[in-house]
């Protein structure tokens, strides 16, 4: 029976949105740092994956989780309801053993009607932040309970392992993910779980298959490119909001990480249609 809990799972919005796309909807090489959810309301659209295409059916709900590299295709007029967000709590190794494909929801009728009537919504009722924002959430939590109760025993099985694993070090991920910008040391997040630092540092290799530091980095990295797609702040009060002594050491590391560094990948991944509704970051 699958039943453990997750204390520590929330949901981060950042956009929603209900926009006509068509055939200009041709994004190149897509690659995010955060979570994808489509629908459609016809067929037409579709991603490009390996170079073979992915289509997008009409009616149909699909995630794409991040790190998924895709070009965006479409040839025809659609209208196109996304939602993009983080998913905060699960351990990296399961999000990459589980969610390393885009995911077509299967039989999930009431949820689908429920994107619609969000979608609609969004194009055609007063924009209300609470209200919008729990529909989105609840939308978004409905989906993946779906996926995860679709999916092999085995497999939600390794989840269970790979999540109760971490709950030794969990003190410390949560105080990474609060507290980003400050100096994060080694002593003062082992104590926080109760454990030496050497003990802390070996459990958390064992957990997450990086260093402590490693981890930060990267963390500091995915929330800075998530800022920068979502608020108007300088590079230099980015980089110092996510825990980076300077913009020059920012600017290597993040492009270390992503390929690119941090104002091209603001002004390429803001040239793509979109017609972006803001949320919160």
């Amino acid at each position: 029976m699958k039943t453990f809990l997750v204390d520590s799972l929330s949901v981060r919005l950042f956009e929603s949105g209900s926009l006509t796309i068509d055939t200009s909807w041709r994004a190149p090489n897509v690659q995010s740092t955060y979570w994808r959810l489509y629908l459609n309301d016809r067929d037409g659209a579709g991603l490009i994956l390996g170079g073979q295409l992915y289509p997008l059916r009409g009616g149909r709900l699909y995630f794409v989780p991040p790190g998924v590299k895709f070009s965006c295709t479409n040839s025809t007029q659609l209208t196109h309801f996304y939602i993009h967000f983080d998913l905060l709590g699960l351990p990296k190794t399961a999000m990459r053993a589980l969610f390393s494909q885009p995911i077509r929801l299967e039989h999930a009728g009431f949820i689908e009607e429920e994107a619609r009537s969000t979608s609609r919504a969004l194009r055609d009722t007063p924009f209300r932040d609470i209200i919008m924002h729990c529909r989105l959430e609840a939308l978004i939590c409905e989906g993946l309970a779906r996926y995860l109760e679709q999916i092999p025993e085995e497999s939600y099985q390794e989840l269970e392992r790979m999540t109760n694993a971490t709950a030794p070090i969990q003190p410390a991920l949560e105080a990474i993910e609060r507290e980003l910008a400050t100096p994060l040391r080694n002593p003062d997040l082992a104590a926080l779980c109760s454990l030496s630092t050497d003990h802390f540092t070996r459990v958390f290799h064992q957990c997450m298959n990086q260093t402590p530091a490693q981890y930060v980095q990267e963390r500091r990295v995915m929330q800075a490119a998530q800022r920068l797609l979502y608020t108007n702040a300088s590079i230099d009060a980015i980089a110092a909001d996510s825990g980076f002594a300077n913009r020059y050491y920012f600017t290597r590391v993040f492009t270390r990480h992503i390929g690119i560094g941090p104002a091209a990948y603001r002004n390429l991944s803001r040239s793509t249609p979109s017609g972006r509704r803001k949320w919160r970051e």
